[in-house]
């Protein structure tokens, strides 16, 4: 019974029963309701390990999907932070060059206050 398809278990199940009614009226013998039982436990049985394969599969792809997410935001954040430094060094730079330019032109105008740069 445990390698028969299921679609086959199936239609021995409604045999019996069409079966049953036709030449008992409806009454079923012990042998044929305990043939039953056991068929309908086998469809129960693999109805059940499949319930589990999907859950275990769904579950599986939705770890790899969150763990697929963890790695981009993880890149994404070190991808933000080398532009923010590049960013910072610069202006670093920019800020250094102008105050290099304006200890230059207060050296030239020799101190003149008129002269300063506005940032």
């Amino acid at each position: 019974m445990q390698n028969a398809p299921t679609p086959s278990l199936l239609s021995v199940v409604n045999g019996i029963l069409e079966e049953s009614v036709e030449r008992r009226n409806g009454e079923i013998p012990l042998r044929v309701a305990c043939l039953l039982r056991k068929v309908v436990q086998e469809i129960e049985r693999r109805i059940s390990t499949q319930q589990e394969h999907l859950r275990t599969t769904r579950e599986e792809k939705y770890k790899s999907r969150i763990s697929v997410l963890e790695a981009l935001a993880a890149g994404a954040q070190e991808e933000s932070k080398l532009v923010l430094t590049s960013q910072i060094q610069q202006l670093k730079s920019k800020f250094a060059l102008k105050f290099r330019l304006f200890d230059l032109d207060i050296m030239a105008t020799g101190g003149d206050c008129m002269n300063l740069w506005i940032f």
